[in-house]
């Protein structure tokens, strides 16, 4: 048996232990492809190594509308309730040093700027790709040192960036703004290939990694 079918024997035959309403811890590795052969209609709720709650199985790829569907499920005050109790979990675990980054594309770079407001300063540094922005009145919470990505063909999310940006200003935040004419939203994902360009994500990707760099170090 090769090694991947033997993982994922060794998976699905744990997925059979499960009974509804559940709670569930699981490691690194093996275990985390266990939400992939949950039953239909059977509530577990999945406890990561990492702490984060409610994982679930992964879309195919390319599905979108799958992808879409899950994320429509769920409870979006209590994700980033979850996602701020996890960034300051992060900071205690050892070896750390005690500062923190969060990255996101679309919904994910929504997510950045919504963290970036729960965290308030238990956040360092934040790095949005075309995510939408939350309201700018909210910007006074911020603390991190934040990095926004805009694609130059991408109006509904655009549309929201300029009050954002300015809120953050005016509360002293520390932000840069990037926007890549020509891009469509989705510049970055390398499976999408009608909007993949590999220029603007290169050149967007370093521009993360060196804010990590002067920030998480």
């Amino acid at each position: 048996m090769k090694s991947a079918s033997r993982k994922e024997y060794i998976a699905r035959r744990v997925a059979q232990e499960l009974r509804d309403g559940f709670y569930v811890n699981l490691g690194i590795g093996i275990p985390t492809q266990v939400a992939n052969f949950i039953p239909e209609g059977m509530h577990v709720v999945l406890h990561s190594e990492n702490g984060l709650l409610g994982i679930g199985p992964y879309p195919e790829p390319g599905d979108e509308d799958a992808a879409r569907s899950m994320i429509g499920k769920l409870d979006l005050p209590a994700t980033v309730a979850d996602g701020a109790a996890a960034i300051r979990a992060l900071k205690t675990y050892p070896g750390s040093n005690g500062r923190v980054g969060v990255v996101g594309f679309c919904w994910g770079g929504a997510m950045v700027n919504r963290l970036a407001v729960a965290a308030g300063d238990d956040l360092a540094a934040g790095s949005a790709f075309y995510g939408p922005a939350p309201d700018p009145a909210l910007a006074a919470r911020v603390k991190a040192r934040l990095q926004l990505h805009y694609a130059g063909n991408d109006p509904r999310v655009n549309g929201t960036a300029d009050a954002w940006v300015q809120g953050l200003k005016s509360a002293g935040t520390s932000v840069e703004r990037f926007d890549y004419p020509g891009t469509e939203h989705a510049f970055h994902n390398d499976t999408a290939v009608a909007r993949y360009n590999e220029a603007a994500a290169r050149v967007a990707w370093d521009r993360t990694l060196k804010l990590f760099a002067k920030t998480l170090r």
